[in-house]
């Protein structure tokens, strides 16, 4: 029944594709991926292009690498304000969001209009993402450590029927299964003490692992990986023998893929790459080495290297010595070696090989960014904000530009009722460079 639900995700995004090739079929309010309501979403994730998810299960360590071409909007909102309501935003940035859906708009106002405590901490926070930085993320590819975590709906139908029941009144799934509510808490634990230890990771679900998906990996962990098939059983063995590490449980590979129990469970002897004990040290350093516990990201960004700090709460960071000319993408200018930072302002830095020191515009709005040495910028993005010929910001026409090459241009579709001299500004958001325009229409 599982592989049905996936398939009439496939059938409706055909569908929709018949009348309209250029919609993006999506789906809205994701939920745990339990025995019973068909949430394989690294199958389903493959049909969609656009997915407005929650964040429960840990979704947002899954969504963006199950299929990185997804668009990710997370809902957003509810009752959260101030320093939580931004460091959210934040955090699913690092993960792979492109925006924000929010629930709801009558929580944003208060009844005059003017925005609430809730509406002014995400008003903040968008407004520094639009400002460029949510589109040098979106350009970014994410650097890996190297450690798996296994995503198995075997596992998770294998867990529930050990002891669980049903009943008429039942209504969460975690009251009716222990060994359900085993499995996500032993996997949610892996992933807060892999993102306290500031190390990137991504869940590697069964067919992934089957089609040899491990062998760009250092570390599997298999949080009550009950269920593993024959075919999972022989890549993680190759994956061993290739001196890959291997953290289970009690629970591994008790079962094959049907959830028919083995006579004995997989690697009962042990082995010494596998390590049977719950989360902690897997032996890799984080490639931002910095004390203290944040959520980080490091991305490849053209030539340059992205990195992102989150901190659960104010706090200082001292820097590491970093190569190149180093960037403060939030603060703006060359990075300071200690940092003020917090749950609403975390640390975006982007370490260039040469300081960028020119940003041109011409009278057709074509942008040049050079380097010190005359060279052109090979990645960055440039904000555009236009003023209309009274001085005021016209918020609908302003938007990114991506430079690429040293180039890039910028298009503003002007209304034929539009008149007057139009002043349209430049900025770099890497390096904080400005260039200006007059348009007269």
């Amino acid at each position: 029944m599982e592989q049905q639900f996936v398939k009439a995700f496939r059938q409706a995004r055909d569908w929709l594709r018949e009348v309209d090739p250029h919609a993006r079929p999506s789906i809205s309010g994701t939920q745990v991926p339990t025995a019973h309501n068909g949430c394989n979403w690294y199958e389903i994730d493959q049909q969609l292009e656009y997915i407005q998810p929650y964040s429960g299960g840990s979704q947002d360590a899954m969504h963006h690498l199950f299929n990185p071409r997804l668009l990710i909007t997370g809902f957003t909102g509810y009752g959260m304000t101030g320093e939580p309501a931004k460091y959210q935003q934040w955090q699913r940035l690092f993960y792979g969001h492109t925006g924000a859906s929010i629930f709801w708009h009558y929580t944003l106002l208060n009844p005059d209009l003017a925005f609430s405590e809730q509406g002014r901490a995400l008003s903040e926070t968008f407004g520094r993402l639009q400002a460029g930085i949510g589109r040098v993320f979106m350009n970014s590819t994410i650097r890996e450590d190297g450690i798996a975590i296994h995503f198995s709906m075997n596992s998770i139908r294998g867990a529930w029927i050990s002891d669980g029941k049903t009943a008429a009144d039942m209504g969460n799934v975690m009251r009716s299964s222990a060994a359900f509510a085993d499995l996500n808490k032993r996997r949610d634990a892996w992933v807060k003490e892999l993102e306290a230890r500031g190390l990137q990771f991504r869940f590697l679900a069964t067919p992934e692992i089957e089609a040899g998906g491990l062998k760009n990996y250092k570390v599997l962990i298999l949080p009550y990986s009950i269920s593993i098939s024959d075919r999972e059983a022989r890549e993680i063995e190759q994956f061993m023998e290739r001196g890959g590490t291997v953290y289970a449980d009690e629970h591994t590979g008790k079962m094959d893929e049907r959830c028919l129990f083995r006579r004995e469970p997989m690697w009962a002897g042990g082995r010494k790459e596998l390590v049977r004990r719950g989360p902690g040290d897997v032996g890799i350093q984080p490639a931002l080495p910095v004390d203290g516990k944040y959520l980080r990201t490091v991305r490849d960004f053209g030539r340059s290297r992205l990195f992102g700090l989150l901190p659960e709460g104010k706090t200082t960071v001292t820097l590491p010595k970093l190569h190149g000319v180093v960037y403060d993408l939030l603060r703006g200018g060359i990075a300071s070696p200690h940092i003020e930072a917090s749950q609403g302002m975390p640390v975006l830095l982007l370490e260039r090989p040469a300081r960028i020191a020119h940003l041109q515009m011409d009278a057709s709005l074509v942008l040049r960014l050079t380097d010190e040495s005359g060279a052109p910028v090979d990645r960055s993005v440039v904000r555009i904000e236009v003023f209309d010929p009274q001085g005021k910001p016209v918020r609908y026409y302003s938007s990114n530009t991506d430079i690429v090459d040293g180039r890039g241009r910028v298009e503003i579709p002007f209304a034929l009722s539009d008149r007057g001299r139009w002043r349209v500004r430049a900025r770099d958001a890497i390096s904080g460079l400005v260039a200006e325009q007059q348009v007269r229409l």
